[in-house]
């Protein structure tokens, strides 16, 4: 009983005191103690305090003091009138303080606080305060009065703003769940919590411990959706210049996600960095971070499939450095320059418009950076293929690189050494194609037996961002060369080599052409330009003996750089190639598959015909060509070309041409701009007929020319023997040509000159140029060449303003005709015949020893006084002081002229033939007094029967049209006249008779019959001066 009482005497105590404390805050006014906590506050900090809210004392469950609606100015001059807005304040003090007599805040939590920091123009936050006067503690004074410290601060489902004028940043943290616990600001303290800042959910725990011999012991984790980072080690000092060592983890999904996070989070723009395709990020180690530099040291990183580990430094300040070990068991190279070529820019749109109006500096700081550096990489995949066991020792002084040490085994199984304390090169490889092939050097069309092997060996040394090789040898398939030079070490890599080898059998090694049929290109594809990340080589060549097509090249010399798959020709001679001496400067592409080139070149050759089988070009098949020289570029594959401004000359001749080639079967060429001319044709027909020529003359042809091998076809422009031809002509190019041809002549074409009988050298004979036409020619006993007729056949169709053949004209004629065999038969020779029209057909045959004419043809209105100007050199008679000249039409039908000989007077006089002749003549005076000669003669007539004859024929066919009938015949090189008839005003004229052209002689006699009268006359001997002799009769 009595235990039971004591137990119930102590449950009264306590609920007697309980219910003593649960009165308590109804008895206790903290109303009362507001005004002095704002002022206590405005004295400390310079700001206004609010409490619009009630004040509570509360002791259950945990004894403590709430305030709501609490509201905390901002600085003067801040953008908001609060810097701290809080729905409600609880304080609960610290029991463990209390029980050692001191007032310590255990924990002050503010339940939905907006905080505003923030910043002003001269950069002072809104968290510097201003206590009122006597509120500063002078410095080095003790502290006096009551201290308040405060254990912990919880924020819950608060926001923070924070606002920087200067940058023009903002970080707003939302959903703010913090506790912090703050002795210092210098140390120790700690907070943890999450927020999102920025839209980006986070969690954040930071522990920064005291300051000791080693520095303020520091735990930091970081996280956020996208990964998680963790440090642990010690800061020197908390402060932003600090040196913070420790054991740093980073686990990331994806590197630039992870990144971009802590950059919005920290108020910036989203970086522009994007490491999609990586992988997962891991980092693991020691590091040394400060402001002159970073080390991680005993470091494991991954990346997706990449390994790496090692030690690295890299120095910053005074000056960049970088230096370490770094083993990597596997890294894809072509991955991370896939990713590394991705634009990459952290800097915030304001830093870019500063660092644009900038002036750039002359050189980057990072150009002059010190290095040494040891790399060690089992596996590296570059170009789509593995590169095993590449190990190098990379060296750099101000920016300027050196390779100790280099080996590798490249795809194919290509072993290099570099060594350079040892003074060492060594490459060895016996599956060449394979290296070639990852090098994207396509070499699908060299013979798979071949660019199978390659060893070098030779000295090298490291030299300040080079490498020199000397007195090195290598072995390319078995075949042997020389080479020494340098290689750069500067991205994206170059060498300058000398290349010497004694015998080299190219050939062996270009793509055989591509068969079937080859179309000739409107134009040749341009090249494409060099990779400018491709590493360049040059090379300074020298072959003695070069095999290419069958035939050796001798001393091949030159300069070539090779990038990618072009290869630039800065200047190349070979003193021998099929005994022609050739230059050569361009570039060639894609060499090892389909090349494709773009070249100038100048040759000198002796043999001009060895040297055009050997290139696979046409040539004549009838003579040799013998030296020549050509100049110019082409364009194109070795299957069809584009010549540009190709100039040519042999055989005495100058040629340029431009256009396209084709080397397919048969070869073919298409020469849109073509360009001929020699003062002497001679040796050039002679190799192209296969007979001896001379005496041709002057050739000029401009237009185009396209064919082949067997056929050609030219369109333009010739001029030649005085004339001037334009149309089109085709041939074919065997030993017996066939030709055809389509011409018109502008001016005179004379076929003297064509025949080489024109008195005139032929070499002296000039193009025409629009000048006057040439006097005619007269027959000679020149020989006419007949070689021309039986060395071609030829289809021809000419039109010629004037077509001369010694004395005789035809203006506009026309011709059409065939040559065969060296018989030409004309099946159209028309044309304006001394103002009259002339039409004959027929043959001319030149394939015997002489020259045989056979036609046939009819001859309308010839005007008389025109003909006998042009045949006779003049159309007057002349006598006893008056002159008479001889004018008249005269029809020639049923003509039909033979004749044969060697030259054009033996024709002339062998001419033979027979027409009807009708028309009329018609006399005139042209000078004395047609009356006073008719009395004259009338007078005499009584004393002479020649003046009786003078007198008649003036009296009846003088000044009149007097009809003419009768025959005439061609025979023995003269004119027959039979039954010639002229019917006069009541007389009539018979004329019989010959004139013979052989010796110009006469025999005619004329009889005249009046009707009471009847005079006969004898006109007889030269035809310049004749003897006449007249008898007069009655008529019967």
């Amino acid at each position: 009983m009595r235990l039971r009482w004591k137990i119930s005497l102590i449950v009264g105590i306590v609920a007697v005191f309980a219910a003593a404390l649960a009165l308590l805050p109804r008895l206790v006014d903290v109303e009362a103690y507001k005004p002095g906590m704002i002022e206590a506050v405005r004295a400390a900090t310079g700001r206004e305090l609010v409490i619009d809210g009630p004040m509570r004392l509360s002791l259950f469950p945990v004894p403590g003091i709430g305030a709501g609606d609490v509201h905390f100015s901002n600085a003067v001059g801040a953008e908001g009138a609060q810097m701290i807005d809080v729905r409600w304040v609880a304080v609960t003090p610290s029991w463990w303080a209390l029980l050692q007599g001191r007032i310590e805040v255990g924990t002050l939590t503010l339940y939905r606080p907006t905080i505003v920091l923030e910043t002003d123009e001269a950069g002072r936050p809104n968290w510097q305060f201003e206590p009122g006067a006597g509120i500063e503690q002078p410095a080095g004074a003790p502290s006096k009065g009551m201290h308040l410290a405060i254990g912990r601060l919880a924020i819950v489902n608060g926001k923070i703003t924070y606002r920087n004028p200067r940058g023009g940043g903002t970080i707003v943290a939302e959903d703010v769940r913090v506790g912090a616990t703050v002795a210092s600001f210098d140390g120790p303290f700690e907070i943890d919590g999450t927020a999102t800042v920025n839209r980006v959910p986070l969690k954040l725990g930071v522990s920064v411990g005291g300051a000791s011999a080693k520095g303020h012991p520091t735990d930091l984790t970081l996280e956020v959706s996208s990964g998680k980072l963790h440090f642990k080690g010690a800061l020197d000092a908390v402060k932003p210049d600090t040196t913070a060592r420790g054991h740093l983890t980073v686990e990331t999904g994806l590197l630039s996600d992870f990144v971009a996070s802590l950059w919005s989070a920290l108020g910036g723009s989203p970086p522009d960095f994007n490491m999609s395709g990586a992988g997962r990020f891991l980092f693991d180690g020691d590091v040394v971070a400060s402001l002159n530099g970073i080390a991680a040291n005993d470091f494991d990183v991954r990346v997706g499939h990449d390994a790496a580990a090692g030690s690295l430094s890299l120095g910053l300040l005074p000056s960049r450095t970088l230096s370490g070990r770094l083993s990597l068991s596997r890294i894809d190279v072509d991955k991370w320059l896939l990713i590394l070529n991705r634009p990459m820019d952290f800097a915030p749109a304001a830093v870019k418009e500063v660092i644009a109006n900038r002036p750039k500096p002359a050189t980057s700081p990072w150009a002059e950076m010190d290095a040494d550096l040891t790399v060690d990489v089992a596996e590296a995949v570059y170009r789509g293929d593995v590169v095993r066991n590449l190990a190098f020792v990379l060296g750099a002084k101000k920016g300027v690189v050196s390779l100790p040490r280099a080996s590798a085994t490249l795809p194919g199984g290509m072993k290099v050494e570099i060594d350079s304390g040892a003074g060492r090169l060594s490459l060895q490889g016996n599956d060449l194609r394979r290296t070639l092939g990852w090098l994207d050097v396509d070499v699908a069309g060299v013979p798979t037996a071949l660019l199978q092997s390659l060893h070098i060996d030779g000295k090298i040394a490291a030299l300040p961002g080079s490498l020199r090789i000397a007195d090195g040898r290598f072995a390319l398939d078995g075949t042997p060369g020389t080479m020494a030079g340098t290689v750069s070490l500067k991205a994206p890599g170059s060498a300058a080599l000398q290349v010497e080898m004694n015998r080299f059998d190219l050939e062996a090694y270009l793509p055989k052409p591509q068969g079937g049929r080859v179309t000739i290109p409107a134009a040749a594809a341009a090249l494409s330009p060099p990779d400018k990340n491709a590493p360049a080589v040059g090379l300074k060549l020298k072959i003695a003996n070069l095999a290419f097509r069958g035939e050796t090249l001798k001393d091949v010399q030159g300069e070539a750089t090779a990038q990618g798959n072009l290869l630039q020709l800065a200047g190349f001679r070979i003193a021998d190639a099929a005994g022609a001496r050739l230059d050569l400067r361009g570039a060639v592409q894609d060499i090892g598959t389909a090349p494709r080139f773009d070249l100038a070149f100048n040759v000198a050759a002796s043999d001009a015909d060895r040297l055009l089988d050997y290139v696979q070009l046409p040539r004549f098949l009838n003579g040799r060509i013998g030296p020549a020289t050509a100049s110019g570029a082409v364009s194109g594959t070795l299957s069809a070309v584009t010549a540009r401004d190709v100039a040519v000359n042999f055989l005495n001749m100058e040629s340029r041409v431009s256009g396209a080639v084709s080397f397919g079967q048969p070869v073919s060429y298409d020469l849109s701009s073509f360009f001929l001319h020699t003062k002497e044709a001679g040796p050039l027909l002679s190799v192209a007929s296969g007979r001896s020529m001379s005496n041709v003359g002057y050739i000029r042809a401009t237009g185009s020319l396209k064919g082949t091998w067997q056929k050609a076809a030219f369109e333009g422009e010739i001029r030649t023997r005085g004339s001037r031809l334009n149309g089109r002509l085709e041939a074919t190019l065997d030993a017996h040509p066939k030709v055809v041809a389509d011409f018109k002549v502008p001016g005179v074409l004379k076929i003297d000159r064509w025949l080489g009988i024109d008195p005139k050298s032929v070499q002296r004979i000039a193009p025409v140029e629009g000048g006057p036409a040439p006097t005619p020619s007269p027959t000679t006993q020149e020989p006419i060449d007949l070689a021309p007729f039986r060395a071609f056949d030829a289809k021809l169709t000419l039109q010629a303003e004037e077509m001369t053949l010694a004395s005789l004209t035809l203006d506009h004629a026309a011709v059409e005709g065939t040559l065969s065999n060296g018989i030409v038969k004309l099946a159209r020779l028309t044309g304006d015949f001394y103002g009259g029209m002339a039409a004959f057909e027929g043959t001319i045959d030149a394939s015997g020893q002489m020259l045989s004419i056979d036609l046939t043809g009819d001859l309308h209105g010839m005007a008389l006084d025109r003909f006998l100007l042009a045949t006779m050199g003049k159309n007057r008679l002349s006598s006893s002081g008056f002159s008479i000249a001889i004018d008249g039409k005269v029809d020639a039908t049923g003509l039909h002229i033979t004749g044969q000989g060697i030259s054009s007077q033996d024709i002339r006089n062998a001419l033979s033939g027979a027409g009807l002749v009708s028309g009329y003549l018609h006399p005139v005076v042209v000078e004395g007094s047609t009356g006073f000669a008719h009395f004259a003669a009338s007078v005499g007539g009584v004393f002479s029967a020649g003046l009786a004859f003078d007198a008649q024929v003036l009296k009846s066919f003088l000044d009149r049209q007097n009809p003419i009938t009768g025959h005439m015949a061609l025979s023995a090189g003269g004119l027959t006249m039979q039954d010639q008839k002229v019917t006069g005003a009541n007389a009539v004229a018979s004329i019989n008779g010959r004139a013979s052209f052989a010796d110009d002689t006469i025999d005619t006699t004329i009889t005249l019959d009046s009707g009471s009268d009847r005079f006969v006359t004898k006109v007889k001997g030269s035809l310049a001066s004749p003897d006449l002799s007249t008898t007069r009769n009655k008529a019967p």
